[in-house]
């Protein structure tokens, strides 16, 4: 092979191992949804204030009550969680132990929310989600049960749509 020849064919193999194959296609738009809430854990919390948490369900695996408040710095009238209780459902700001306690509480906060902003279209995203979505593509979301965009699903279609959705994976179609 001659040095021009050989150059063109090294020059050609070049282009060829770093340009894509194919096309890939992606959505317009902006695309938001809301991660599960995030997990917090105390062992053995003392009857100290734990403000400003935002918090959105908790399980009080301790063995004294543990008050809940509406406003931050725990103050108004507190609901109270008793000892054992199963997870509880509501929106607060701080909470604490009556008195020393032992035992696990555990609390989850609301996590802030995420966007792709052009997201490609037919790759399946394992990212969890909870809570309100807002797509604004011109593309059809569809969100799964399970990782890996297996079997059964629900779709957001495009333009402005919103709703709240439960999902662990999701991909956007045209």
């Amino acid at each position: 092979m001659t040095g021009s020849r050989a150059t063109a064919g090294l020059v050609a193999l070049a282009l060829a191992l770093t340009l894509p194959i194919g096309s890939a296609s992606a959505a317009s738009g902006v695309f938001i949804y809301t991660p599960p809430p995030d997990l917090h854990s105390v062992t053995d919390p003392a009857p100290a204030c734990l403000s400003y948490v935002d918090g959105v369900s908790l399980v009080n695996k301790t063995d004294q009550d543990v008050e809940v408040f509406t406003t931050p710095n725990c103050a108004g009238v507190p609901h109270v969680v008793p000892p054992g209780a199963p997870k509880t459902t509501l929106s607060f700001k701080s909470l604490r132990p009556v008195a020393q306690a032992r035992g696990t509480l555990t609390y989850y906060t609301k996590a802030e929310p995420k966007s792709l902003m052009n997201p490609s279209s037919g790759i399946c995203r394992d990212r969890a989600g909870e809570g309100p979505v807002t797509n604004a593509t011109n593309a059809t979301v569809i969100f799964y049960d399970l990782p890996g965009c297996p079997g059964t699903y629900t779709q957001l279609l495009p333009s402005q749509s919103e709703g709240t959705f439960t999902f662990q994976s999701f991909k956007f179609v045209e």
